[in-house]
Order: structure tokens, then sequence, then C-alpha cells
């Protein structure tokens, strides 16, 4: 890691996004932006070969191609290593940018002895807006950003924000595979502070819908695992009760078709989550998207507990584990490493000892 100089770097992460990152990073080499001072952009190939385009050789550009995907966390991590300047900047390939980016970070951040990084706001349309599933995540995000009344939190998201090197370091940076800006923000200390700035303006290309739940059963499961949960300003207490309703209209349809007595307990979880769903009302002005935004939310938030019911199942599962390895005496080696090399030694140690 070479000493940091003033600028900007910005680490753009590329796994099967090739149309997309050619897009952004032309976007960013011909933006007309007042920003004066220095930024380079370094492009990862994460187990990808990305092809730039002819008209993208510009010494701005760093490309490292990474022949194993090692996942978001330490193909950003990997990038912030290769960086020279003093601010971090993440992008999604997938991304547009709609607004002075450059300029925003340099004056919002650079000179700003408060901050330790900013989070843009998604734009309310999404690069793929014909899908129903992509408009609903692109609105409702859009709405809870826009919305969010404590802008400054310790919330990083790696989707759209730019944090100072040093911070970063000094909170041990990026590893994780599916959530790696969670995992960074449920180290992130208080005195480190993000603020939602909603000058930054992009859109984002959303996967469809399967892919989706496959992506936040899969967030939700190692999120639940965290020791130390990361408090989201946009993740609003009507949402999370929304998402209790969800689990609960699956938990008490799954009785009723046993027992029809519990039809009544079923309804009235199906009516919680309507009216959990309201704000619904007010960032779609479309009332056929609004229904299919019902069943796309449902599905969604039915993702998220059932992940986050198995990643709290495997939470408790490794505490119970442990503790009975740390109460079970000379088995605990064996428990541990589950080798009954390491358990033999450990007798052999013991009666050795006592003979001497």
């Amino acid at each position: 890691m070479t000493t940091s100089n003033q600028g900007i770097s910005i680490i753009i992460s590329v796994f099967g996004q090739n149309s997309e990152v050619n897009l952004l990073l032309k976007q960013l080499i011909n933006s007309n932006t007042k920003y004066k001072g220095d930024y380079e952009i370094i492009v990862i190939g994460d187990g990808y070969e990305v092809k730039l385009d002819d008209d993208l050789k510009s010494e701005k550009i760093k490309y490292f191609y990474r022949e194993k995907n090692f996942g978001s966390g330490l193909s950003r991590h990997f990038g912030v290593l290769k960086s020279k300047f003093n601010i971090i900047t993440f992008l999604d390939a997938d991304t547009e940018l709609h607004c002075d980016f450059l300029e925003i970070i340099n004056s919002k951040l650079q000179n700003s002895e408060k901050l330790s990084g900013i989070i843009g706001v998604v734009d309310g349309t999404p690069v793929n807006k014909k899908s129903l599933s992509s408009r609903f995540l692109a609105q409702e995000t859009n709405y809870y950003g826009l919305n969010c009344k404590e802008l400054n939190h310790n919330f990083f998201i790696a989707q759209c924000g730019a944090i100072k090197k040093d911070i970063y370091f000094k909170n041990l940076g990026f590893y994780h595979r599916i959530i790696d800006d969670m995992e960074f923000s449920s180290r992130l200390k208080k005195e480190f502070i993000i603020r939602t700035e909603k000058e930054i303006k992009y859109k984002h290309k959303y996967s469809n819908l399967m892919t989706l739940v496959k992506k936040f059963f899969l967030r939700s499961f190692h999120f639940a695992q965290l020791e130390k949960k990361p408090f989201s300003p946009w993740f609003t207490k009507l949402r999370k009760i929304s998402t209790l309703f969800t689990c609960l209209s699956i938990f008490f349809a799954g009785l009723f078709l046993i027992n029809n007595a519990f039809s009544t307990f079923f309804l009235i979880s199906i009516l919680g989550y309507i009216i959990s769903c309201k704000e619904i009302l007010k960032f779609s002005k479309n009332y056929s998207d609004s229904f299919f935004f019902l069943l796309i939310k449902f599905i969604l938030q039915a993702s998220i507990g059932l992940g986050t019911f198995f990643g709290l199942i495997k939470l408790y599962t490794k505490k119970l584990f442990h503790f009975i390895a740390y109460k079970s005496g000379p088995f605990r080696i064996y428990m541990r490493y589950n080798n009954p090399t390491y358990l033999i030694l450990y007798v052999t140690g013991r009666c050795n000892s006592k003979c001497s």
C-alpha cells in the first residue's frame, strides 16, 4: 500500500457486467465535472475478464484481472490496496450516475473533518425500468432514502458510496463475500460518521425476481449471524413489522392447511401485512403496479425472514457447540477440530505431565 495523496480513487468490481461497466466508465471519463483534482478508476475483473472498449484507453483507468472469483468484499479490498488517493469510492458496475459525482465527493467529504464517508440515494427509476421487480426496489429504496430522518449514521453502502481511506483501514476494510458493506458497518465505530447525501443521484440495474430472492435470502442469512447488527436508518420500524407479518402469514397459512381453526389468524396476518405496506401508495401512483408491488414485497420479505431464521439457527447452534466444547474438559479439543489425533495428544500430554 502506497502513501495516500489527495484525490479520489473509484473502485469498481466486475463479474459478468461487461457492457454496463463500459457505459459507466465512459460516463466517468467524459463527464462535464467541476472537479479539477486528481482521480483514478480501478476496475477489478473478479473471476471475469472484462473487455474494455477501444475508446476507453485512458491513464485514469487501471484494470486488474483476478482469475479466481473472490466475491465483492475481497475484490473491492484488492482495489483499495492498489489505490493511491485518500478518498475511496465504491460503485457497482451496473449503475448510471446522474450528478456531478466527483465534485460532490470532493466538496462534501474531502474537506470535511466531521464526516468519514457519504452514500448516495438511488433514483426511483431503475436502468431496467421494464422489470416490475426492479421498479419496486428502485421506488422503495428511493422513497426511504429521500425520507430518511437520520442523515448522519454509521451505515455504509458500497453500491454508491465514498469513504476516507484511513477510516476504511482503521476499521479493517471489506472481506465478506456476500455482505461486505453490512459486515464492515457492524465494525464501524460510532465516532466515524457516514452521511446520506441526497445530491448523489444514480440509477441502478436490478436482477430478476428469482435472483433477488436468492440474494435477499443469502444477505439475511449472513446478516443474522453478525454478533453486532449495524443500524440502518432506512430499515424503519414499519418495514420490520411488515416483514414480521409476512412471516406470520406464511406460518399460519401452513397451520390453516392442517386445521381450519387457524383461518382467523391467517386472515389477521394478511390484513396486518397489507396495512404495513401503506407506504407503497406514497411512492407508487400506478394502481396496477401497487398491486403487484404488494406481491413482490411479500416474496422478497419472505426470503428475508427465511434467511434470518436459518441464520439465527446457525448462530445459536455455533454458540451452543462452543459452550459444550468449553465445558467438556479434554474432549473440547476433539470437538473443536473434529480429529481424534488432537484428543490422543491431549490425553497423552496430561499423562506424561502427571507421570513426570
